[in-house]
């Protein structure tokens, strides 16, 4: 890890778990790293749909503004994209679960579905897809009508229609990989992967993954001229988390 590489992780809804859950990750594939957890205050249990995830953003964007210059990256332990366009240009370097994962695995160029929780989510979760040019990748986004938080406190049969939901997934789309987004699956595969016949990643593992290596670039490349093209990019492989799937779908 980088010496001095600090990252701030915030939630946009109350559950220090998610949180917690998130730093834990980050603080395993990066020892040494430098981590604060920020919870807004008065902030909702959960994000209940995407005009109150904006109203929250809108208040993240004020409270890492404030603090500019003091973290190298600032993870939003959100899946769902960000219009940053209302922030003005002092918003520092900033990403969601949601943008991470789509640029990792669209990186690797292999076809790919999301799975997650939440029938109000299914929408802006296209659209970002579309946004960041992955639509030939994504074979699809698959919902639940329950939420993560609903799917896990439900008992047996939240659980079971969840599982039944990633087994059509892969079955119907012949991926080798899904990815469970939504922050409130973050720390959950194992729960939902025994018998499915693909791999199931975890949106949080990937995106810490993604952000290793972004740190890792960002301290590795030295200051250029402006008018000098930087050196070419070494592609020579990703993080273990998103690499050579095994290839298990029917």
């Amino acid at each position: 890890m980088p010496e001095n590489s600090r990252l701030l992780i915030v939630n946009p809804n109350a559950s220090s778990g998610i949180t917690d859950a998130l730093a834990a990750m980050a603080a395993r594939r990066m020892p040494g790293l430098q981590i604060e957890k920020l919870t807004l205050d008065d902030a909702p249990s959960y994000i209940e749909s995407p005009a109150q995830l904006a109203r929250q953003l809108e208040r993240i964007c004020r409270a890492i503004a404030l603090r500019r210059g003091d973290f190298d990256l600032t993870l939003v332990g959100c899946f769902s994209g960000w219009d940053r366009a209302g922030a003005g240009a002092d918003l520092p370097p900033a990403c969601t679960l949601a943008d991470t994962c789509l640029a990792m695995l669209g990186l690797r160029g292999r076809p790919f579905s999301i799975v997650t929780g939440g029938s109000c989510w299914r929408e802006p979760i296209v659209e970002l897809v579309q946004a960041m040019g992955f639509a030939h990748l994504v074979r699809s986004v698959r919902v639940s009508e329950l939420n993560a938080q609903e799917v896990l406190a439900g008992g047996d049969a939240g659980m079971q229609a969840f599982r039944a939901l990633l087994q059509a997934t892969a079955r119907e789309d012949g991926v080798e990989t899904i990815l469970l987004g939504g922050a409130g699956f973050v720390g959950q595969t194992a729960a939902f992967s025994a018998g499915l016949p693909c791999q199931l990643l975890d949106c949080g593992e990937v995106c810490v993954a993604a952000i290793e290596a972004l740190l890792k670039v960002a301290k590795k490349i030295p200051p250029m001229p402006a008018q000098e093209s930087g050196p070419a990019h070494d592609q020579g492989g990703l993080p273990e988390v998103v690499r050579d799937a095994p290839a298990r779908c029917p």
